[in-house]
């Protein structure tokens, strides 16, 4: 684990976060060696190493947790507090807020909300090489498509391209339902998913691998094996620049971000 983040050690959260009958993760720290460390994790020697290395450091190298990459732009995101089975509820509206790409991910989540505000992210189209009618098709296969009440896409989607027809019209003409698109600062949909994060108010299905992969809790997505947790640009001093995000595998964080930023505005209506 150490000084890198492998697909190794995508899967070892993704099996964290979601135990199957295939895999299961689990670590053997250094102090779980009582014989070079008769106190465990309160041991004097363990207490001064971890005064001299940095939090997930010290626990990459001495806890056997790997790290996640350096300038992850959703570093709050943690497999164990926000992948549960979250499934379908036939008697909650669904939207599904998208992200369209190409050549690279069309990403379209399949999102409900509980009463309490709560994000469920129950399913998702991690898509490559599809128009919008070929996603809509995908949409249309699954049992939870005739509930869909709502509909939020990049607002880039206005416009038509050598693709095709404009996205927006596409979905709206498709599936008869709302389509909703407005442009946000790309700092803004960051702040507005990381103050759900930090208050537990998303939960991502284990099968959303698009979107895990994408906030740095799990393994590559089958259909990209290239793919990297969404980052921010570092430079060769290692210096972070929180002002400029790659762009690239942002598509399900994105899309993410669209739909919480319409539904919920950029601040809670109750001022928290």
């Amino acid at each position: 684990f150490e000084s890198s983040y492998s697909h190794y050690a995508g899967v070892w959260y993704g099996a964290k976060g979601q135990p199957t009958m295939e895999e299961v993760s689990f670590s053997l720290p250094s102090w779980s060696n009582l014989s070079i460390y008769p106190l465990g994790e309160a041991d004097p020697q363990v207490l001064f190493l971890k005064s001299k290395f940095p939090g997930p450091r010290f626990l990459e190298r001495f806890g056997g947790v790997p790290s996640k990459p350096t300038g992850t732009v959703f570093h709050l995101f943690d497999p164990s507090r926000h992948i549960r089975p979250v499934e379908y509820d036939r008697s909650l509206p669904v939207q599904l807020w998208i992200d369209p790409g190409y050549v690279h991910p069309y990403a379209i989540l399949a999102v409900q909300l509980t009463t309490d505000g709560r994000v469920n992210v129950f399913a998702e189209k991690y898509l490559f090489r599809h128009t919008h009618e070929q996603a809509i098709g995908q949409c249309e296969r699954e049992p939870w498509f005739s509930n869909v009440s709502r509909i939020v896409i990049d607002v880039a989607s206005k416009r038509e391209t050598t693709d095709g027809p404009a996205g927006e019209k596409t979905w709206e003409r498709r599936t008869g339902k709302p389509v909703y698109s407005q442009y946000h600062l790309v700092k803004d949909s960051i702040a507005r998913v990381t103050d759900f994060l930090a208050v537990d108010r998303i939960a991502v299905n284990a099968e959303c691998r698009g979107l895990i992969a994408e906030m740095g809790g799990g393994p590559a997505h089958p259909d990209f094996p290239g793919m990297t947790p969404w980052k921010y640009e570092v430079g060769s001093d290692g210096h972070i620049n929180v002002d400029r995000p790659t762009d690239r595998w942002d598509d399900a964080c994105k899309a993410l971000a669209y739909g919480i930023l319409n539904v919920f505005g950029e601040v809670d209506k109750d001022g928290r």
